[in-house]
């Protein structure tokens, strides 16, 4: 229904000693696109990294994704009956005014998805790269730039999760929908993943980057140190994948690296776009000097 909504895991303690605990959402947010104004069909919701910033963004089933924030100016409202209950329960007031949050207006962010988003993440280490996928390929866009930055090759087998790394800025997990866990090194190759490992004979659900975790040595004396990903799949089964050191030891300036690749592959769009267009007006030229031609004849 194009609403974003937050819930708080603390419940009323009218509710508190139960086994069924009543648990409501503090705050409301309806989201509208800027062009028709009308509710946003949501599938994927990122709540910014910093806390003070009121950024978050949001994919749709139409492939857009688009960064939204919920107004500081707040317009009040009473409590209904049941709010009032709840408050004297939890020996609150029951008269009084609530902070409603007004609808937020979403600006569009570039991106080449055909479908519906079913990921969505935001980097851990440059806060303006957004990593979003369809099913067919990922796309990588960066706030402020009219092109998207990176796009996968369209694969065969669908996408259904995707993370960042939180050791390496330029390694990106993928999970498909035949099991398959794609690790892709943006720095190494950029038209193929990195390396390919079957973690699953069924879907893939989920992934999450472990970073550091402390693994028992066979020996039993040792204790090493390991970054590990957390694979989920829609049997129930979770994995969990030991990842070799290339892809987990920081390379040397890797953030400088990185931003030089972004940069480079937005001069790489721009230019791309400004022959499409210098094509454009050329082709339309040569139509209007053959169809003066045939006039004069």
């Amino acid at each position: 229904d194009g609403q974003a909504i937050l819930w708080s895991t603390e419940c009323s303690t009218k509710h508190r000693d139960t086994d069924d605990p009543l648990l409501t959402p503090f705050l409301t947010i309806p989201l509208v696109t800027p062009m028709s104004m009308v509710s946003a069909p949501i599938t994927k919701l990122v709540i910014s990294n910093p806390a003070p910033s009121t950024d978050f963004f949001v994919g749709m089933e139409t492939g857009h994704v688009s960064r939204g924030c919920w107004d500081k100016a707040v317009v009040t409202a009473k409590f209904n009956e049941e709010q009032q209950e709840l408050r004297k329960l939890d020996g609150e007031k029951t008269k009084g005014t609530k902070k409603v949050y007004a609808a937020s207006t979403l600006e569009s962010l570039p991106s080449t998805h055909h479908g519906p988003v079913v990921a969505l993440e935001r980097s851990p280490f440059l806060s303006e790269l957004v990593l979003s996928a369809d099913g067919a390929s990922l796309c990588i866009s960066m706030e402020g730039v009219a092109n998207p930055v990176f796009t996968s090759p369209p694969g065969i087998v669908a996408i259904t999760s995707v993370c960042f790394s939180l050791t390496r800025p330029a390694v990106v997990c993928v999970g498909r929908a035949n099991g398959q866990v794609e690790i892709w090194d943006l720095l190494d190759r950029s038209h193929e993943p990195f390396m390919s490992h079957p973690a699953s004979v069924t879907r893939i659900t989920d992934l999450v980057y472990h970073r550091r975790v402390r693994v028992p040595a066979q020996d039993g004396r040792r204790v090493n140190v390991r970054d590990m990903l957390a694979v989920g799949d829609s049997g129930g089964t979770l994995h969990v994948l030991e990842l070799p050191r290339s892809l987990t030891h920081l390379v040397q300036q890797e953030h400088k690296l990185l931003i030089s690749f972004c940069k480079r592959e937005v001069a790489r769009s721009e230019y791309a776009d400004s022959r499409r267009k210098h094509r454009c007006a050329a082709r339309a030229e040569e139509e209007e000097e053959r169809s003066s031609r045939e006039a004069q004849l």
